[in-house]
């Protein structure tokens, strides 16, 4: 017996050792293999400085391993300590179970080039491996899988995309796991990470495996955005985009549909900057905040219930090309559709609780003009309350605009269906001095003066616009007509506005707007405007008939008032057209009345010369002129002239003979009854009518080169400011 006891302790010793040695040696000989056969293994170089693997309690220590990058050249992974206990036992009972899983300091780096990963090699690996495997059947599905205590503290993952140009710097990551579910409860997961350009991420997330749902919390806190510029520069021509982003939201969903998950809480974005490729400021916002009810992606749904933006600065310039600084940001094809899906998306669905903006600014420059048109809007108020995209809203919006005017604009309508709305506008104390390159643009006048208001309630039903628009304009003056300036309209604008002028320097004009809003050649803007400018070329080419209208005369008589050529004196008619052009006159005193002659001068010649020759037969018979009168048909009177003309002899009419007989004197006698005529209008207007003498003018038309005047003759009529 005691032999026996002898060669069993003996056996029991040596397995005894066997297994010690086995322990002390599994160990080196495991460090050793794995960095020997690491690139046959893995296709990368795996260093590291100690492995522990206690075989007698399942524990695994790794201390401060690398994996290298493919080429060898820097870490692709790397560790400081990793434990790992795992129980051995059980795994005989087909019963996987680990107590504890720790990683400290590790650091990833991830790069990314278009769709290539650095990464790639280890899948396309060990996906290939698993490919080959997956042709013997395994069941794995009798194994019961524990694992508890997961924490990753100190972690460091490097992003970067070579192609677009970003860096994603994760510091601090820190990860604890109680316990992992795989079926029946959820798998809580503790997550946190700092940013190195600024910022914290805080979060907690729910995780059914047997149900794929998943419910996370998430708390960003000052995350600075810089680090999304390269991917919006591919869509937009920018520079750099900055701000500071916060958010304590909660998303849920199932990893089995990715787009089928739910977003409700808080965002925030502070001192928001973007500029476009060229440095110049796009938008600044001082702060923008939503609260979210119900954002579901998946469902085209997004429900808010609040959002806010304060201290929104922008700017609007529109190129001589038409373009403008917001078409220069858009790349070509960026927004290009791809394929087309064979399942319908659902209809968008936007509705806001309240939608508020404060202290919005905006600086509005037409570049179209010389010198550029530069306008402020600014302290701009924007009020909504229960917004619906598919529904009736109201838009009440407040602000002020230019030096010293406000506004106000109320809105109501669909943002699905615009072709029933209506919009009121009221804009008060515009200082009309700012618009002085839209004066000159158009009328080569600097405006030197005046305020103005507009007010418009306009109604659009199916389409068809019936606008109301009524502009008020006070003390409107304009400086010396530029020269040098080539304006779209060459008229008097100084006459013109004086014209329009009430007793109180004022100035009401209706402007009406109708049409329909799907022609293409419609434009509300455009309208307004052609409408007033139209006026102000109306009243600056036809300042009599604009007045005699506004007085209630008769406008087509008092433009033109015809005479005879050989008129020395006037008739009943033409003094009542005098009187009512004096009435003109004298209630716009201001204004200089310029009374042209318009003489027909073959007319002339002809009623002159015939009255000459009745004259002279009238005498030679001992008659009155002035009390009879010869039929030129008489053949008396012709037998007289031919009198006159012997021993010469014409074969024409009366009328030509006549002027044969006086053409020396023809044209003193039309000189000094165009002058008579002339001082007894002049005495008329000054004397009886009491109109200023340096306000008339009576003057003759000065004949163009080489042409005459063959209408009717005329006193041609109009009105105008001196100096004009």
């Amino acid at each position: 017996m005691k032999k026996g006891l002898k060669i069993l302790l003996v056996i029991a010793g040596a397995v005894a050792l066997l297994i010690i040695t086995a322990a002390l040696l599994v160990s080196p000989i495991a460090k050793h293999y794995i960095e020997k056969h690491s690139k046959e293994l893995t296709g990368r170089v795996i260093t590291m400085d100690k492995l522990r693997f206690n075989i007698f309690n399942g524990s695994l220590k790794i201390i401060s391993l690398e994996m290298k990058e493919s080429n060898d050249s820097s870490s692709f992974f790397k560790f400081d300590t990793l434990l790992l206990d795992i129980r051995l036992l059980p795994m005989l009972s087909e019963k996987i179970k680990v107590d504890r899983i720790y990683l400290t300091n590790a650091f990833l780096n991830v790069t990314q080039n278009g769709e290539s990963f650095n990464f790639d090699d280890l899948l396309e690996r060990f996906t290939a491996e698993d490919t080959l495997s997956s042709k013997v059947p395994e069941d794995t599905s009798s194994y019961e899988i524990t694992i508890k205590d997961i924490r990753l503290n100190g972690g460091n993952i490097l992003y970067k995309d070579i192609q677009v140009g970003s860096k994603f710097d994760l510091r601090n990551l820190s990860l604890a796991i109680p316990e992992v579910y795989f079926s029946g409860k959820s798998t809580n997961v503790g997550f946190s990470l700092a940013f190195a350009d600024g910022g914290t991420l805080e979060s907690n997330l729910n995780y059914n495996m047997e149900r794929s749902l998943y419910d996370v919390s998430l708390k960003l806190r000052r995350f600075s955005i810089g680090g999304i510029t390269p991917y919006v520069r591919q869509y937009l021509k920018i520079g750099e985009i900055s701000g500071v982003l916060a958010a304590d939201i909660n998303i849920k969903g199932e990893t089995e549909h990715v787009m089928n998950f739910t977003v409700d809480g808080n965002a925030a974005l502070d001192s928001f900057s973007m500029t476009d490729d060229k440095g110049r400021s796009v938008l600044t916002a001082h702060k923008a905040t939503v609260n979210m009810a119900d954002v579901n992606p998946g469902k085209s749904l997004y429900v808010f219930n609040e959002l806010t933006t304060e201290g929104v600065n922008t700017n609007f310039v529109l190129e001589r090309d038409s373009s403008n600084n917001f078409t220069y940001l858009m790349r070509e094809d960026a927004f290009a559709s791809g394929s087309e899906s064979d399942t319908a998306s659902a209809p968008m669905v936007v509705k806001i609780k309240n939608l508020i903006t404060k202290g919005t600014n905006v600086v509005f420059t037409d570049k179209t003009l010389s010198p550029s048109f530069n306008y402020r809007l600014y302290d701009i108020h924007l009020s909504a309350s229960d917004f619906d995209m598919d529904g009736k809203n109201k838009f009440d919006i407040k602000g002020k605009v230019g030096r010293t005017g406000n506004a106000v604009v109320k809105w109501s309508g669909s943002m699905s269906d615009m072709s029933n709305q209506t919009l009121y506008i009221n804009l008060a104390n515009l200082d009309l001095k700012e618009f002085t390159p839209y004066a000159l643009q158009y009328f080569a006048y600097p405006i030197t003066r005046g305020n103005a208001s507009f007010k418009s309630n306009t109604a659009i039903v199916s389409n068809n616009i019936d606008s109301k628009n009524k502009m008020n304009i006070f003390k409107i003056e304009v400086d010396k007509k530029q020269k040098g300036l080539k304006p779209e309209y060459n008229i008097p604008m100084k006459t013109a506005l004086y014209i329009l002028k009430d007793k109180n320097d004022k100035i009401a004009v209706d402007l009406p707007v109708t049409g329909n809003m799907n022609d293409p050649k419609f434009s509300y803007k455009r309208i307004i405007f052609k409408v007033f400018v139209n006026l102000i070329v109306k009243v600056a080419t036809s300042p009599v008939s604009f007045m005699a209208e506004a007085m209630g005369l008769n406008p087509d008589k008092l433009g033109a008032v015809e005479f005879r050529e050989n008129q020395d004196s006037f008739t009943n008619e033409q003094y009542d057209s005098f009187n009512e052009i004096g009435q003109m006159a004298l209630q716009k005193p201001e204004l200089k009345l310029s009374i042209t002659q318009m003489i027909n001068m073959d007319e002339a010649e002809n009623h002159i010369s015939l009255q000459n020759l009745r004259s002279a037969y009238l005498i030679s018979r001992g008659q009155l002129p002035e009390f009879e009168r010869v039929d030129p048909k008489d053949p008396k009177l012709e037998a007289f002239a031919d009198s006159l003309l012997a021993p010469v002899k014409i074969d024409a009419g009366i009328v030509e003979k006549a002027k044969n007989i006086y053409k020396e004197r023809l044209p003193l006698q039309i000189s000094e009854l165009a002058q008579k005529r002339a001082a007894l209008l002049q005495e008329y207007f000054v004397q009886r009518l009491l109109i200023k003498p340096e306000s008339v003018e009576i003057r003759m038309a000065e004949p163009e080169s080489g042409q005459k005047y063959s209408g009717k003759s005329i006193f041609k009529v109009t009105f105008s400011m001196p100096g004009d």
